[in-house]
C-alpha cells in the first residue's frame, strides 16, 4: 500500500498504442530535428529523444486507427523541458470537419505526462496527434500513445506494430 493504508488497485481495461514506434520521434517533421537516445527516459534507459525546434516547429505522426467517427480517443506523452519550457500538444482527425482541439502544457525538468483527448464527430480516415513549438529551443519526449479511450491508460510500448494489452482482472 503506497498511497494510503486502505490500500488500492488499479484495473485497466483493454487498450491498444496506435502508434507502431512509440519510443521513436521521426515523425512527419517541419522546422524540426530529432536526436534519437539523447536522454534517460522514465524506464531508466537512454532512449529519450530531444526534440529541437524552431519557432514554428511541427512534429507530427498518423495513426492507424480508421475512419475516428463517433470514436473517443487519447494521445498522450512523456514530456521535460531541456532549453524551452513549453509545447502545445495536439489530437486532430485527418478529412474535413474532425476538429483540432489544442493544449499548451508547461514542462518542467522532470519527466512528466501529458495527455489530450477528443470525440470525434464526421468522416475521416485517422487521428493524428501533434507537437508544436511555444518558442525556439529543444525539449525531450519519451513513449508516445494514441488509443481508442476516454482517458490515458498505463503506457504500452511498441516496437514495428500496434500492441494491445489485455484487461485486467483480479481473483
Amino acid at each position: 500500500y503506497t498511497d494510503s493504508t486502505e490500500g488500492a488497485l488499479l484495473l485497466e481495461n483493454s487498450s491498444t498504442n496506435l502508434i507502431t514506434q512509440s519510443e521513436d520521434f521521426n515523425w512527419i517533421k517541419t522546422n524540426c530535428t530529432v536526436d534519437s537516445n539523447a536522454t534517460l527516459s522514465p524506464d531508466g534507459e537512454t532512449n529519450g529523444s530531444r526534440l529541437n525546434f524552431l519557432a514554428s516547429g511541427l512534429l507530427r505522426i498518423q495513426t492507424t486507427s480508421g475512419n475516428p467517427n463517433g470514436r473517443t480517443f487519447t494521445n498522450s506523452v512523456y514530456l521535460k523541458s531541456d532549453t524551452s519550457n513549453s509545447v502545445i500538444i495536439g489530437i486532430l482527425g485527418s478529412g474535413g470537419g474532425l476538429g483540432y482541439i489544442t493544449k499548451t502544457v508547461s514542462l518542467t525538468n522532470e519527466w512528466q505526462r501529458f495527455d489530450i483527448s477528443q470525440t470525434f464527430s464526421g468522416s475521416g480516415d485517422n487521428v493524428r496527434f501533434r507537437i508544436l513549438s511555444v518558442e525556439e529551443g529543444s525539449i525531450f519526449a519519451y513513449g508516445s500513445q494514441s488509443e481508442e479511450n476516454s482517458v490515458a491508460s498505463s503506457y504500452i510500448p511498441t516496437n514495428g506494430s500496434t500492441v494491445q494489452r489485455a484487461a485486467e482482472t483480479c481473483n
